[in-house]
């Protein structure tokens, strides 16, 4: 799944406990909270994308609040 997409594959092992983690086809292992949550927040932080509104209708909010058109 991970090779054919930008899917982020979290297994954890029923028998050991060991948690791997899939990412663009390379699996990478042993895992506890914290590094899992080093490895895994980066990659959901994006930057703001453009909404469906403003790409509708051709407005931006700027800075200060105001509309640009």
């Amino acid at each position: 799944m991970s090779e054919n997409s930008d899917a982020v594959v979290i297994i954890v092992s029923e028998e050991t406990g060991v948690i791997s983690v899939a990412t663009e086809g390379v699996l990478k292992r042993d895992f506890n909270k914290t590094t899992l949550e080093q490895y895994i927040v980066p990659m959901l932080i994006t930057e703001q994308k453009e909404g469906v509104k403003e790409r509708l209708f051709g407005r931006k909010e700027r800075h200060d609040g105001s509309e640009n058109q």
